[in-house]
């Protein structure tokens, strides 16, 4: 906070106030020193602004920070009050005057005048001020998240909000007010219904309100308010909402998918063109079974999880071995890779316990992974649909649950995938577990670097062998081969079912 002398007192020789002359260097006027104008307020503040040092200010005490109060010993006159480095808070231009309290009173004495006896002290000049923010957020179950998980197809809702118009006085010669937003490149659709409502009202576009520019791709836009609107709507709260659907593009597990608004904003008088920014982020995640741990587009070095596991063994050992444990972004590629892997079987993966409403369909691959994505948290089930030719079908049902946990600021720091085998007395017993924790270091773009522990259990879904038929030549021996081989083929079908009655 800086004080500028705009007026200096004239004395006569015996020390008594006898007017006023505009302090020297000031390169200004006032008409009238007693009643300065705005606009005189403002070139005086533009000229102090594009001339440092040629008009000496003096800095301000802060007396009570709690307060914020200041204060300046300093001779009478007329000054300019100017308040840099405020932050978000802005602050008009303010006049006070230091005035002589008994003029015909004040006298020498000893060579000297007594400030402290004839002059007014003690006053208190309040500086107006107002402060804007700026939130943007997500809805989840219709409150209001920095973090969530989503589903891809799913429509998200984003509020941009916290945000209040300045009071912005004359002595602003441009008031600009401006949010834009911008979703990750690809991993969202288009932005539809956007609102703008202003003290609660939505308040359409137009040429006296506020107007709109989208990106090429419409996943981004430019708002901004009319001068003449934000010098009527000051104190005023602003709010924006809009939606976009998740694409398939979007990244998986820890990889976020980021959300960021920026306002911009008047904050000095002084400079019709500068401005104080404020950002603020969402981050949205969708999940994948037996997918990258953080999947993004360009990096190369890619480490897959492993929850579900297909297996084909007859000598009882663990099909499955973990050759990662730890990825920080910079590690080599790894996958889960089964010992004993079965490729070929289809699975389907609903989103109810009756298994009706079908979510996703999957294969299993050389490794006998099983890979869904664009996944949410919550819960799925999911079973076996098709055997490999010559495997008997798995009839074993499962439920799945992913479940994700968020810091304050919307960053994923943990989320576990849980595999149950549903049982026929209507209880679950646990058939596998994974557990991702990261460290996250978010960057100054918004972007996060993760360093992720895993610990996995996968969930193994056995298929076992047909019986082979057996094959002899000879006609003579041919209808009795085959007559035992079906009655062969029989009992082995009887035994399949009834192993599977008894599970």
């Amino acid at each position: 906070m800086t004080a500028y002398q705009l007026v200096d007192g004239t004395y006569s020789k015996e020390g008594k106030l006898t007017g006023y002359v505009l302090t020297d260097g000031t390169n200004m006027k006032l008409a009238d020193p007693q009643n300065p104008t705005a606009g005189e307020i403002t070139a005086i503040a533009d000229y102090i602004e594009a001339n440092p040092g040629q008009v000496q200010g003096q800095i301000m005490t802060l007396q009570n920070a709690e307060t914020g109060t200041y204060t300046l010993q300093t001779e009478p006159g007329e000054y300019l009050i100017l308040v840099t480095g405020s932050g978000s808070v802005v602050y008009n231009p303010a006049v006070v005057s230091v005035n002589v309290t008994d003029a015909d009173r004040m006298s020498l004495e000893n060579g000297s005048v007594d400030y402290l006896g004839w002059f007014r002290t003690g006053d208190t000049a309040y500086l107006k001020s107002s402060t804007t923010g700026l939130k943007k957020s997500v809805l989840s179950g219709g409150r209001k998240v920095s973090g969530v998980s989503a589903s891809v197809g799913d429509t998200l809702d984003f509020v941009i909000d916290a945000m209040t118009i300045p009071s912005y006085s004359a002595s602003y010669s441009k008031a600009i007010y401006q949010i834009t937003d911008q979703l990750e490149s690809g991993c969202f659709g288009e932005i539809r219904n956007l609102k703008v409502r202003v003290n609660g009202t939505e308040t359409a576009p137009g040429a006296d309100t506020w107007t709109v520019k989208y990106g090429e791709k419409k996943d981004s836009f430019e708002l901004s308010f009319t001068d003449a609107f934000l010098r009527t709507h000051g104190t005023q709260s602003v709010e924006i909402t809009y939606q976009s659907v998740l694409t398939g593009k979007a990244g998986l597990n820890f990889a976020e998918n980021t959300n960021t608004a920026v306002l911009k904003y008047s904050n000095n008088p002084s400079d019709a063109n500068g401005v104080k920014e404020l950002t603020s982020t969402t981050y949205q995640y969708t999940f994948g079974l037996g997918a990258n741990i953080d999947a993004e587009a360009d990096k190369k070095d890619q480490i897959e999880t492993g929850e579900l596991n297909k297996v084909t063994r007859a000598d009882g050992a663990p099909a499955y071995e973990k050759t990662e444990t730890t990825y920080s972004g910079t590690g080599a590629s790894s996958t889960m890779r089964s010992r004993h892997a079965l490729q070929g079987a289809e699975f389907t993966l609903y989103s109810d316990a009756g298994m009706l409403q079908k979510v996703k369909e999957a294969v299993s691959d050389q490794n006998g992974r099983l890979t869904f994505t664009g996944l949410k948290e919550g819960s799925y089930y999911l079973k076996e649909t098709k055997a490999p030719a010559g495997y008997a079908s798995n009839e074993k049902k499962f439920h799945i649950i992913i479940g994700a946990q968020f810091r304050e600021d919307g960053v994923m720091d943990r989320y576990t995938v849980t595999t149950k085998e549903m049982l026929a007395d209507g209880s679950e017993s646990e058939a596998g577990s994974a557990v991702y924790t990261s460290v996250p270091s978010v960057q100054e773009d918004g972007s996060v670097t993760n360093t992720v522990t895993r610990t996995e259990t996968p969930a193994e879904i056995l298929n076992v062998p047909l019986a082979k038929l057996p094959t002899a030549g000879g006609a003579g021996t041919f209808g009795f081969v085959l007559a035992a081989a079906g009655m062969s083929g029989g009992m082995i079908i009887w035994k399949l079912t009834e192993r599977k009655r008894r599970r």
